[in-house]
């Protein structure tokens, strides 16, 4: 599977990269929504794993989520520390899968597990 890893922690992003590519997956990085647009356009990612809070998708003023044109066809798990109450009030709950920070393993298997029938 092509898999893009939008994050601005690159902590995050290799954690994710290591066990995804150990797993048998393609994956490219984004650390900012610009990174997302050039290159899910080139790259046309099977699935992303999304931060919630990073640079350009959070607009914590308008308390609404911007998904990037380039990725809104493509199945997307939200990677975030958010608490689930903020989550069901931004109407995401609903709408994505959530891997919560910090990554447990076994979630993110089962979310490529069930992403992948």
């Amino acid at each position: 599977m092509n898999i893009m890893v939008a994050d601005d922690d690159t902590l995050i992003v290799d954690l994710l990269t290591d066990y995804l590519e150990s797993a048998g997956h393609k994956v490219v990085h984004a650390y900012n929504s610009k990174d997302i647009e050039e290159k899910a356009a080139s790259q046309r990612p099977d699935l992303v794993f999304l931060d919630l809070h990073m640079p350009g998708i959070k607009e914590a003023f308008e308390n609404t989520v911007k998904i990037p044109d380039a990725i809104k066809n493509a199945p997307i798990v939200l990677v975030t520390g958010t608490s689930d109450q903020k989550l069901a009030e931004l109407g995401l709950a609903k709408d994505f899968a959530v891997l919560k920070k910090p990554i447990e393993f076994e979630k993110l298997d089962a979310i490529l597990q069930k992403l992948q029938k």
